[in-house]
């Protein structure tokens, strides 16, 4: 299974934390920390670790037809005032 991990480098201890959990149960893993618009997948699985990329997780779910995130779900959770 294909993995895409978005987050900001700044979160590195937890991008790896992340990253090793899930290639030790065998699954391919990308990271993406920056040029989120340039994601070419697509995966099977995105894993979002910080609140404000919520909506470009929804986007890409949305485009690869995983059905996990709604778009206005996404927009509820990164703008607390909803």
């Amino acid at each position: 299974m294909r993995n895409l991990i978005l987050a900001y480098s700044r979160g590195h201890h937890r991008i790896k934390a992340m990253k090793n959990a899930l290639e030790v149960l065998g699954e391919r893993v990308t990271v993406v920390t920056d040029n989120f618009a340039d994601i070419e997948g697509p995966f099977d699985r995105i894993w979002t670790l910080s609140e404000s990329l919520l909506l470009i997780q929804a986007q890409l779910e949305q485009k690869w037809g995983i059905n996990n995130l709604s778009i206005p779900a996404a927009e509820t959770l990164t703008d607390k005032k909803k």
